[in-house]
């Protein structure tokens, strides 16, 4: 099923005489593409652009380019490569001093930042999107969704899901306006994965955010009756990973033991990566307290093995995976092995609760409208 943005975008496309309007447009139908799983489709168009426009004889097709080229990245293999290609277009953008591609490609380093949590440039790449908005009187294009959808995740993280909620209801308004069906899974998704895992560190570092997890279920639910409603193809395996999570968090490890392996042979779950790791760890936890002792040591074997493979693991990451591995490790008799797990999720644990409240008084900055409707 079509979006509304989508159609719109082809019939434009196939209206278009002006081979840069056609550039434009199909870079723009790209990047949806990309965002709404369509690989195939999107990686045609890159081709096309670049075969046609790859001399950089049209600033805003070149940035636009490489805009697409981060979201088959990020989309495709949550792959390092996005942020480096995003934030070339974001530098290009500030040199050619155009209002509309910065607040683009600034809102996109933003969400990018936010989930490497590096959350000072997060702030910085928020206020030049924000800055950028205010020079633009019309078109302000997909930036003001991308903006209050990480604002809601940053919110989130942070402890405050009232206030994420508000910025969601923004996110929501913002695709709903142009018929965005890829931003709208994303936000439900993000939605849903990030109330699971602040509710875990949660029960860690023994605090009440405010979370209610009876709504926990429906979040993740919803989010996946969406992706399918709407034909969505590129959140599957990370809405499935927010499945097992919840079932970690509820105690259904015999559920969490039937998901997490048909996970872990999925070819869009990357290895090595923080995802994976976590997985594994919680596939650990889930054979321990099902006393399929031999299996659970053998992932908590092989958690050492890939994290010292992955590169940078978030705090709050951290904390999920070393509690799912310790515990597992103390319940296989392994005590040697689950005294330095013990010692990594203590220390994660102070980490993130410091960042979380040092976010919270940056996001001090960006208060929702008074006014935030939802529909």
């Amino acid at each position: 099923m079509k979006s509304p943005l989508e159609r719109r975008l082809i019939a434009a496309l196939d209206a278009a005489t002006s081979p840069d309007q056609r550039a434009l447009l199909l870079a723009e139908l790209g990047g949806y593409w990309a965002r709404a799983g369509e690989a195939d489709r999107a990686e045609k168009a890159r081709i096309t652009l670049r075969n046609e426009f790859g001399d950089y004889r049209n600033p805003r097709v070149s940035v636009l380019i490489i805009v697409l080229e981060a979201l088959q990245a990020y989309y495709g293999e949550l792959s390092p490569l996005a942020r480096d290609r995003m934030l070339r277009a974001s530098l290009l953008s500030k040199g050619f001093r155009d209002p509309g591609l910065i607040a683009l490609t600034s809102a996109w380093m933003a969400h990018i930042e936010f989930n490497h949590a590096r959350f000072d440039s997060m702030v910085l790449e928020l206020t030049c999107a924000t800055q950028a908005l205010q020079d633009l009187s019309l078109d302000r294009g997909f930036a003001p969704c991308r903006i209050a959808l990480t604002l809601g995740d940053a919110n989130l993280i942070a402890g405050l899901p009232s206030v994420a909620q508000s910025w969601y209801d923004i996110a929501r308004r913002e695709a709903n306006a142009i018929g965005d069906h890829a931003a709208i899974g994303a936000m439900t998704y993000n939605r849903a994965a990030l109330r699971v895992a602040r509710a875990r560190f949660d029960d860690l570092a023994e605090v009440d955010s405010g979370i209610d997890r009876s709504l926990l279920r429906v979040d993740v639910d919803s989010a996946i009756n969406y992706q399918t409603a709407a034909q969505l193809r590129s959140l599957e395996h990370l809405l499935t990973t927010a499945r097992a999570s919840l079932f970690i968090l509820q105690g259904r490890f015999d559920q969490a033991a039937l998901v997490i392996p048909q996970l872990l042979t999925a070819e869009e779950v990357p290895n090595p990566s923080v995802q994976r790791l976590l997985l594994e760890a919680d596939l650990a936890l889930a054979f321990a307290k099902l006393q399929r002792f031999e299996e659970a040591r053998k992932y908590v074997e092989s958690c050492a093995k890939t994290y010292a493979d992955v590169i940078s693991i978030p705090d709050d990451d951290q904390c999920l995976i070393a509690s799912s591995v310790s515990e597992a490790a103390r319940l296989c008799g392994l005590l040697d092995v689950c005294k330095p797990w013990t010692a990594q999720l203590a220390g994660a644990v102070e980490r993130h609760a410091q960042l979380c409240s040092k976010l919270a008084e940056k996001l001090t900055n960006f208060p929702p409208p008074a006014r935030a409707g939802s529909d």
